[in-house]
């Protein structure tokens, strides 16, 4: 009768404790980094150097344009412009694309812009980045700054293509160098487009 009973008795417990060894032995370490940034509703944040701004989802970056014409709404990492290229002054009514240009701690200071149309470009800056809109259209959002922000630990930003004539070889090295090597995917070398797209925010692998 006694043996009976404690059979039944400790069935649950020690089911329960191979359970649990068992579970514990697959267990991945948790990710501590903080979850990706979320932008506005209908836009996506693109930007440099950890830092990036809101624009719609349906721009889409850009090689550095000279003088800053796009046949589309579209953002790009600033340029040196080449030597002795001056820029005209658009004539004011002519439709524009709207444009963000982005320049890092490193690119070219942002300055000497002439008005596009009837309105001039307009800069934000957080930390080492600046965030240049420009057209005569309205800024990004209704005429106020677009967000920004720093990037928390764990996210960066697909770097941008070379200047110049850089090879594919060229822009592979850049993202070995900011181990996103695996991350990134090259879709078309000539057109320079990738997936994620460059500026896009992707985990730090």
């Amino acid at each position: 009768m006694l043996r009976r009973l404690v059979l039944p008795t400790l069935l649950p417990t020690l089911l329960a404790l191979a359970l649990t060894a068992c579970s514990g032995e697959d267990d991945e370490p948790a990710d501590d980094r903080a979850d990706e940034p979320v932008p506005p509703a209908g836009m996506v944040y693109v930007g440099v150097d950890g830092v990036v701004a809101a624009v719609p989802e349906a721009w889409a970056p850009a090689s550095d344009p000279l003088c800053g014409g796009t046949a589309a709404d579209a953002y790009w990492l600033a340029q040196p412009d080449p030597p002795g290229v001056e820029c005209p002054v658009t004539e004011p009514g002519t439709e524009q694309p709207r444009f963000l240009e982005i320049h890092g701690a490193d690119g070219p200071g942002v300055g000497g812009y002439p008005c596009l149309a009837d309105r001039c470009p307009e800069v934000w800056r957080l930390d080492d980045v600046s965030f240049l809109v420009g057209s005569q259209h309205p800024s990004l959002v209704a005429g106020d700054p677009p967000p920004t922000l720093r990037l928390p630990d764990g996210w960066t930003t697909v770097p941008f293509w070379p200047a110049g004539a850089a090879t594919e070889d060229d822009y592979r090295a850049v993202l070995a160098e900011a181990g996103l090597g695996d991350v990134v995917t090259i879709d078309d070398a000539g057109a320079r487009t990738t997936t994620p797209a460059q500026g896009a925010v992707v985990r730090v692998p």
